[in-house]
């Protein structure tokens, strides 16, 4: 049995396998389940009957390096064995593109290996605290990519406004909505924001890197890979899909290429 965790800027992701068949068939459902903290993670759990001892714990975390060090120290309490996911210049088969790979986001790099496809070069659009985009080629050279500050993100910065903001949270799409309140305003304006940019930068990277298969995930990874299947229903040569254990896979990837070593 494998915990996996993978401990994002707003809360945690966890899943609980007897085998690592996610990866050979992403199309299985696993129980993905969250918690804000350690001591939620630990009681979730408890109470799930979860035998820790033993076992072995694989962790992919952008949080600060106390804080990592906290769950593991609480992890290796309950025997568990632990493997630390860490972004470095080639594994499985990919080649990172930064030239200090240990600045590329460990989430950012697992799903990056979750998504390499020897048959195809393929677009990794994560949409969560922020968006961020990473392109990686057939042969596993990473190109490099994108990072924008998310709905939350740009939100809290209006905040600082005098205007009174609300969070909304729209279930379809308006293709050009002009706002009569604020937070209609708000609403449609980050919503054109983000389409304006993905068209653009899936037309580009179309046309310049031959990047025709895109992988989303993340909180709004579902609905704008909705919105991208609508908007180029007629390119069938344009493949979107929603993948929300992309960085497991990646982690998995990960775990049974280094299984090998010794595990900290």
């Amino acid at each position: 049995m494998f915990l996996l965790i993978d401990w994002g800027n707003t809360r945690m992701k966890f899943l609980v396998l007897d085998s690592f068949d996610l990866v050979s068939k992403p199309e299985i459902v696993a129980e993905l389940q969250y918690a804000n903290d350690i001591e939620e993670l630990l009681v979730a759990l408890a109470e799930s009957g979860f035998q820790a001892k033993g076992q072995n714990a694989l962790i992919a975390s952008v949080k600060k390096e106390e804080e990592t060090r906290a769950l593991c120290e609480r992890l290796k309490r309950w025997g568990m064995q632990l493997f630390i996911a860490r972004t470095t210049s080639s594994n499985c088969g990919v080649q990172c593109a930064y030239l200090e790979p240990s600045k590329l986001g460990v989430d950012r790099w697992l799903a990056i290996l979750g998504a390499h496809n020897p048959n195809k070069h393929v677009g990794i659009v994560d949409i969560g605290t922020a968006l961020t985009l990473d392109i990686v080629q057939s042969s596993g050279k990473h190109l490099g990519g994108h990072i924008l500050p998310g709905t939350k993100l740009i939100e809290e910065s209006l905040h600082q406004t005098d205007g009174v903001i609300t969070r909304r949270h729209r279930s379809n799409f308006i293709e050009f909505g002009l706002g009569q309140t604020t937070t209609e305003c708000v609403e449609f304006g980050i919503l054109q924001m983000f389409a304006g940019y993905l068209q653009s930068t899936i037309e580009l990277a179309c046309n310049q890197q031959n990047i025709t298969s895109w992988v989303f995930t993340g909180g709004g990874g579902h609905f704008w890979s909705e919105w991208s299947v609508d908007k180029y229903r007629s390119s069938p040569s344009l493949h979107f899909e929603f993948q929300p254990m992309i960085v497991f896979m990646g982690l998995i990837k990960l775990f049974q290429e280094q299984r090998q070593k010794p595990l900290s």
